[in-house]
This record gives structure tokens, C-alpha cells and sequence, in this order.
């Protein structure tokens, strides 16, 4: 599941309330990265110098 709106990413932070489900919501590297980018830049990567 590819990640790309920052809605998403709360959605499913939000969700998480085990450890289990912090387990499966970054269940592998990609998923993990996904998250992770969309937590840090939630409007994509986009310089803050030039956009």
C-alpha cells in the first residue's frame, strides 16, 4: 500500500493502538519508508528553498 496523502497517513496512525498494530502498519521497508516520508513531508518532497 503505497501511502501519498497525509490524511492517509493519520488515518493510519490513528489506528494504531497494540504493538501489533504498530507492527503491521510498518510491516515492511517500503511501507515503513511510505509513512515515514508522508509523516515528514506531508504535501511530497518538495524543496522549501526554490518548491
Amino acid at each position: 500500500m503505497e501511502v501519498q496523502m497525509a490524511d492517509d497517513v493519520l488515518t493510519i496512525l490513528s489506528r494504531i493502538t497494540t504493538v501489533s498494530d504498530l507492527t503491521q502498519a510498518f510491516s515492511d521497508e517500503d511501507q515503513c519508508r511510505c509513512l515515514l516520508e508522508a509523516m515528514v513531508w506531508p504535501r511530497g518532497r518538495i524543496c522549501p528553498a526554490c518548491g
